[in-house]
C-alpha cells in the first residue's frame, strides 16, 4: 500500500517581504490590497527594480470615513515583466494581488477589478519603502491629501 501525504503551505508575504512587520503591526496580518489603486509604477532599468506605491483602501462604518493608506513596494532584479493596459479615469483599482515565494524568486500577480493596470513578473526580493497608515480620505467630498 502506497501512502501519500499532502501537505499545504500556506504563504505569509510577511515572511519574506522585508519591512513587512510595521504593514502586519497596523492590520494585523499582511493586507490584501482589494480596492487599492496604483499610484505610481516607476521601472528602474539599473537591476532592474518595480517601486509601486499604493493607496489603500480601509472604510470606517461609524466615523463615515475612509483611511487612505499610502504603502510603497519594490521588487529588485525583475524579470519576466508584462504590464497591460491603464484605466482613463486613472483609478486602477486592485481586485486581487498575490505575492509569492517560489524557490529563490518571488512572484507577483496583480489584476485589476476593471480595464486597469495588470502586472506580473518575478524578482529576487521586494521590501517595504514606505508606509504611511493616517492618510484620511473623505468618503463625502473624496478629497486626499497626499504628504
Amino acid at each position: 500500500m502506497v501512502r501519500r501525504i499532502y501537505s499545504i503551505v500556506i504563504q505569509k508575504p510577511e515572511n519574506f517581504i522585508r519591512g513587512a512587520a510595521q504593514v502586519v503591526e497596523y492590520y494585523g496580518a499582511w493586507p490584501t490590497f482589494h480596492d487599492a489603486d496604483y499610484v505610481t509604477i516607476l521601472i528602474e532599468m539599473d537591476g532592474p527594480n518595480i517601486s509601486i506605491r499604493f493607496r489603500l483602501y480601509d472604510w470606517d462604518d461609524a466615523a463615515q470615513k475612509a483611511n487612505r493608506p499610502n504603502i510603497s513596494l519594490c521588487w529588485h532584479e525583475v524579470e519576466d515583466l508584462s504590464l497591460k493596459g491603464i484605466q482613463e479615469l486613472g483609478q486602477n483599482a486592485i481586485g486581487q494581488m498575490q505575492i509569492t515565494k517560489d524557490g529563490d524568486g518571488i512572484n507577483t500577480l496583480i489584476q485589476t477589478t476593471w480595464d486597469g493596470t495588470n502586472a506580473s513578473f518575478r524578482a529576487k526580493s521586494v521590501e517595504v519603502t514606505h508606509f504611511d497608515p493616517h492618510e484620511e480620505w473623505d468618503y463625502e467630498t473624496r478629497n486626499t491629501a497626499f504628504n
